[in-house]
């Protein structure tokens, strides 16, 4: 599954880009970081590190942005760089591809080739535990408190609703209580459950034969991270603000 369906238009872009996925899956990351090495001081593209144990695992990145597939010299290079600076891992991100030769110089080492949407995915589990659950909490969390399920008694009962009010409250509820449960066991802090399955885009696959589910439908085909998160806080925004609405007057 992609994090985002959006394609780096330069390498500016494309360094960017791969900077705020390792960021947002929990690394410390950073552009054009200048390291020193054995051989002098040289500068990543992108450089990001993580805690394990007492060192730091740290993981180096090239991205090139080029018309003409990666050839086995730049792998090279990059090895001899990997090692001088004794990084744990490398990935060579290439917008076209790799020739056969970068393939055989990538063998057996910690260098890793991939194109753009094979590095999301390298990262997309992080990208969601890290990132997306945060963001599933922030865009429904408001919606949450008039979706859950002793919604509207708990409104009714501490006089915040009209008793006149409760079929319109129950047609928002049933507009949007699915979205919002469907996506709660994931909020950031959930406790985790054995065997407990992710959540999946697209939304449509879940939405079978018989399946009484209601989700918005600018939702229902999205199929990656990025695009669904900014639209589901467009929905949880929305939702919430007619509940308000509702309630106050």
């Amino acid at each position: 599954m992609l994090i985002t369906r959006s394609t780096p238009e330069a390498w500016q872009e494309l360094e960017e880009a791969v900077e705020l996925i390792l960021r947002r899956s929990g690394l410390q990351a950073e552009r054009g970081r200048v390291v020193t090495t054995v051989r002098g001081q040289v500068a990543v593209d992108v450089l990001a590190s993580q805690p394990v144990g007492r060192r730091a695992f740290t993981i180096a990145c090239e991205c090139k942005h080029w018309k003409t597939r990666v050839n086995q010299n730049v792998v090279h290079g990059f090895r001899t760089v990997m090692n001088d600076m004794g990084a744990d891992r490398g990935y060579i991100i290439s917008t076209v591809g790799f020739q056969s030769g970068a393939h055989e110089a990538a063998h057996s080492s910690n260098i890793r080739l991939r194109s753009w949407e094979e590095f999301q995915e390298d990262f997309e589990e992080d990208y969601f535990q890290e990132y997306v659950r945060s963001k599933l909490n922030e865009c429904l969390d408001c919606l949450f408190s008039y979706c859950e399920p002793i919604s509207p008694m708990k409104f009714l009962a501490t006089g915040k609703l009209a008793e006149h009010k409760v079929d319109e409250f129950l047609q928002l509820k049933a507009q949007y209580a699915d979205i919002t449960l469907t996506c709660l066991p994931f909020f950031e802090g959930m406790p985790d459950r054995t065997g407990r399955q992710r959540l999946e885009l697209p939304l449509r696959k879940y939405v079978t034969p018989g399946s009484d589910l209601r989700y918005p439908e600018e939702l229902l085909d999205i199929d990656a991270w990025d695009q669904f998160l900014d639209i589901l806080c467009e929905v949880g925004e929305t939702g919430c603000r007619k509940f308000r609405e509702l309630v106050a007057r």
